[in-house]
């Protein structure tokens, strides 16, 4: 495997919540969901946008990671590595209701919603694919095959399109591929590096 895309821990994350949780500590979806090392281990908490009303959601003995909202801001997705390697989880936005999403014998990490916030995708360091399973944990999709590493997945506002970066020619390129892993179509294809691909929101 290329080892160019050897997974790069981006320790503070923060985005802005779209909904709200199921118990607030406001109600006007301002609530930003982040990665604190304050306690020694990286631990996922939640806080309103003028730094107010922390609240600690993971309390594990290894890191938590990587938090993504879901669409209507009620769960919170994460990598973390409290087994041998990294798992994906889903937990409910006040920090109960943790479910283990993936468990793959290396590091599973990006997890993804799709828009109508039913499924997870995520990049498998196993094999270096992409992986879809629903919210509960069932039903483990492989999404792309190749002899490379696919990552940087996005999700296309419809939730039928995935596009990704892959190196299974040699040089990272940009493609895309069916929600169910048909109609893999390469974008680019040009000397050098293509990476980090998103689809642009729906325009209002």
């Amino acid at each position: 495997m290329n080892y160019l895309f050897t997974k790069i821990f981006i320790s503070f994350t923060i985005i802005l919540c779209i909904g709200c949780t199921e118990d607030p500590p406001n109600t006007n979806g301002d609530l930003i969901a982040f990665v604190s090392y304050r306690d020694g281990n990286a631990e996922i908490y939640t806080m309103d946008s003028d730094g107010d009303n922390e609240l600690k959601l993971t309390n594990s003995f290894r890191e938590d990671l990587e938090p993504r909202w879901s669409p209507d801001g009620l769960k919170i997705a994460f990598s973390t590595h409290r087994s041998d390697d990294e798992d994906i989880y889903v937990m409910n936005a006040n920090g109960t209701g943790q479910v283990k999403i993936s468990d793959s014998p290396s590091d599973d990490w990006n997890p993804r919603w799709s828009p109508d916030g039913k499924k997870i995708f995520f990049y498998s360091f196993v094999d270096g694919e992409i992986y879809r399973a629903d919210v509960t944990g069932e039903n483990l999709v492989r999404l792309t095959h190749s002899s490379g590493s696919n990552v940087d997945l996005s999700l296309s506002p419809d939730g039928e399109t995935l596009v990704f970066s892959s190196n299974r020619t040699g040089d990272s390129e940009i493609y895309t591929v069916d929600v169910n892993g048909g109609n893999l179509s390469r974008l680019t294809d040009v000397p050098g590096i293509d990476r980090a691909p998103q689809f642009r929101p729906r325009l209002e």
